[in-house]
């Protein structure tokens, strides 16, 4: 996806793309994903906003830690290829794990970003679940409008 986005810049002009303006957002694995590039390449790429709805944020906590269920132990292993915590089993998770690259911050302590979580009043995982709820509907609408208010 680095390639792509990469890519893209280098064809600005042709595709008509303001860098100003490009955000990447993704949900669950794709969330992970759009993490993983904004906390590992977001100084290097340009790119306005990252947006992860709900991305696995750190694999050794979902794996051996207070957050570990039996489905997320099942596609940590599966994702990272291991069958057994072991150092190598980690080191893997620390390395696939955004928030082992956003702990760094020198002006903003990363314990802000945990007070930003809001909470979600129902169950359930992605946004599969938001869309049977017309409460929840005015997701769709309120990201992109907050992009583009916010990346002018």
């Amino acid at each position: 996806m680095v390639t792509a986005i990469r890519y893209v810049e280098a064809h600005a002009a042709e595709y008509k793309v303001d860098l100003k303006r490009s955000a990447i957002a993704g949900e669950s694995a794709g969330g992970h994903i759009v993490a993983m590039i904004g906390a590992c390449h977001g100084s290097e790429l340009h790119l306005a906003a990252v947006v992860p709805f709900f991305p696995p944020t750190d694999m050794e906590v979902l794996e051996i830690g207070p957050d570990k269920t039996p489905n997320a132990i099942v596609a940590v292993k599966a994702f990272l290829g291991f069958s057994e915590v072991t150092d190598d089993a980690i080191r893997l998770m620390r390395e696939a794990s955004p928030v082992t690259y956003g702990t760094g911050d020198q002006l903003v302590n990363f314990r802000q970003s945990e007070e930003m979580i809001l909470p979600v009043e129902s169950g359930g995982h992605a946004l599969g679940s938001w869309e049977r709820e017309p409460a929840k509907q005015e997701y769709k609408q309120k990201v992109p409008e907050w992009l583009l208010r916010t990346m002018r």
